[in-house]
């Protein structure tokens, strides 16, 4: 298998400005010896930061690419093209489907089938909390929603959350503008018409991503996350926080309510989203979950401890988020088979 990934952006760029803003180049390396087998730049001209996705639908030898452009106060777009386009140099012929005015998009998006027509639909978001549900068909919007006075980096966790067959959406939101945000938001959507079906604020800002699986087998899926508490209002760059605790956290939709699985005073997880699975294959789910020393700067690295925690949930069937970006790596939700 080959790599697609993508390159592109200026960290010293100011805020808000156009200038020395590098445009994005997306390539594909051969894995083998790391040539680069093809390689463009984004439609637009804009940076990017995404980590694309790619992947085939029912039916069409072709693959589907989703990448997005801009930053956290640029414009961007959301595009869609083939990988067939992309190696014949003609990237360009990639179409727009979601654009966001001041705000680009950063955390890949998933694709999943909510119009229940057996086509992988996209649901992206934006830097600036709006969300995109587009029918992988014909493109077109299926529903919106937006969540207002926050800003998002993360990416979705996909599962039933709610009492249909469609598949709901969880993640989470940051309140107030990066760096002084000023706390988090967990927002699951309701994958048939794009509403906000639980809301909670727990913890401060972080950019882990949620993992999923139905821990009581009661046919509704709970999201497991990693949160940091500490004092949220001074943001990131203001006077670091002289406590903070990291917790995992299982939430269950059904109850509305959560049960800590883990806590540890003195660390934090800004950026590690957690893994689950079966990682000795004795048929019991374990919960791996990557925490940094903190020392007093939110940013600082300053090493780090991987903590496997042994769970007495048996492993029933392989339906489960188990990771960033899913179990595959591939941001792709296929439903259990019926």
């Amino acid at each position: 298998m080959d790599l697609l990934t993508v390159n592109g952006g200026n960290s010293k760029a100011d805020p808000y400005s156009e200038n020395n803003r590098y445009p994005g180049v997306m390539m594909i390396f051969d894995i083998k010896n790391g040539t680069i087998l093809t390689a463009d730049t984004m439609p637009d001209g804009k940076e990017s930061y995404m980590s694309p996705l790619c992947f085939a639908q029912p039916g069409n030898d072709d693959y589907t690419l989703i990448f997005g452009t801009g930053g956290e106060t640029i414009d961007g777009n959301l595009f869609i093209a083939t990988l067939s386009d992309f190696t014949s140099g003609k990237l360009s012929n990639a179409k727009i489907i979601a654009f966001e005015k001041g705000h680009g998009f950063i955390a890949p998006p998933v694709a999943a089938d909510v119009s229940n027509d057996g086509i992988l639909d996209i649901i992206a978001v934006s830097h600036g909390s709006s969300i995109f549900a587009v029918d992988g068909k014909d493109q077109k919007l299926i529903w919106q929603q937006t969540i207002m006075d926050t800003e998002c980096s993360n990416s979705f966790a996909v599962g039933y959350f709610t009492d249909d067959d469609v598949p709901d959406f969880f993640t989470f939101a940051s309140k107030g503008q990066w760096p002084n945000s000023t706390g988090s938001l967990q927002v699951m959507l309701d994958g048939k018409d794009g509403r906000i079906a639980y809301l909670d604020s727990m913890g401060c800002t972080g950019f882990s991503s949620p993992v999923i699986y139905d821990l009581n087998h009661d046919g509704v899926d709970e999201a497991i996350i990693s949160i940091n508490e500490f004092d949220c209002s001074f943001g990131f760059t203001g006077k670091p926080p002289r406590q903070i605790e990291n917790k995992l956290l299982a939430i269950d939709f059904k109850e509305r309510s959560f049960q800590v699985i883990d806590q540890a005073p003195g660390f934090k997880n800004i950026f590690s989203t957690p893994w689950i699975g079966d990682l000795d294959d004795d048929g019991y789910l374990d919960i791996i979950n990557c925490q940094y020393f903190h020392t007093g700067d939110l940013l600082s690295f300053m090493g780090m401890r991987i903590k496997r925690i042994d769970t007495p949930i048996k492993i029933r069937g392989d339906r489960h988020w188990g990771a960033y970006m899913n179990s595959n790596g591939d941001g792709v939700f296929l439903p259990a088979p019926k």
